[in-house]
């Protein structure tokens, strides 16, 4: 049974429960400290024991870092870059929280803070350390945290520029021509669709040329291959033209023939 007295001009909450240690905390409103009284019994009621958290209260985010630093760091691979990524979040405002008082609402704020600053990729990186911290922390470290809030903040969302072109489905035409009329029709039709000519020259040279590229594709000219992987037999060239379309330079041929034997 908790018990609720007013000390010094202060409410202060006692829980007492047979092998149990006498637990107490002061607070400024009676209403904060039956809460505690409440919700320190349901934990008591549910697992046979209440953690201390005073250690949550007395340790900082950054001294936390600091050992997971001197400690975990060094048995990685990547130790070196590791330390300097730590360094960081130990320099900023974040690692002044205690363990008790950090929030899911803090460490989103610390992730869209470093999103102005640096790529997506860094800003997950850091967020990671941060997450296995505690981690660790709640696991080896007898660390009583109730939850890991990093694990509940929405990661960055990190995009492979090689991998965007297949995110969009597309279709390619071939064929030994295209009229006007084709190529019209083809603006007309909000689809990713290519039209690709081909030209035969004798029986052991042929040239595909790019005619047409739809506007709508998500795929930048930085991100077209430049060369081909060499194949044995293979010999391949590449002309530029004079417009530049989503995938290949406009007007690029590339010419594939057989080696002479």
């Amino acid at each position: 049974m908790a018990t609720i007295r007013k000390l010094r001009g202060r409410w202060q909450a006692q829980v007492r429960r047979r092998g149990m240690k006498p637990r107490a905390k002061s607070f400024d409103s009676k209403a904060d400290a039956e809460k505690w009284a409440r919700d320190l019994e349901t934990q008591v009621d549910r697992f046979g024991a209440a953690s201390d958290t005073k250690i949550l209260e007395t340790t900082t985010l950054g001294a936390l870092l600091e050992r997971y630093q001197r400690e975990i760091t060094p048995t990685k691979r990547g130790a070196v870059q590791e330390a300097q990524r730590i360094d960081v979040l130990r320099r900023h405002d974040l690692s002044q929280r205690t363990l008790v008082g950090l929030s899911q609402q803090d460490v989103a704020s610390f992730r869209d803070e470093r999103l102005q600053s640096v790529a997506p990729s860094t800003a997950v990186r850091g967020m990671a350390i941060l997450g296995h911290a505690l981690e660790v922390a709640m696991r080896d470290w007898g660390m009583p945290l109730a939850k890991n809030v990093v694990k509940l903040v929405r990661r960055p969302v990190i995009r492979n520029e090689r991998s965007d072109a297949w995110t969009v489905p597309r279709l390619i035409c071939i064929a030994g021509d295209f009229t006007r009329y084709d190529e019209h029709a083809f603006k007309q039709i909000a689809r990713n669709i290519e039209l690709i000519r081909y030209r035969r020259f004798g029986d052991d040279l042929l040239m595909l040329e790019l005619v047409h590229v739809p506007k709508m594709a998500s795929v930048s000219t930085r991100q077209a291959p430049k060369t081909l992987p060499a194949t044995p037999g293979v010999t391949v060239e590449e002309t530029q033209g004079e417009e530049a379309g989503p995938y290949y330079t406009n007007r690029q041929a590339y010419r594939l023939a057989q080696s002479s034997s």
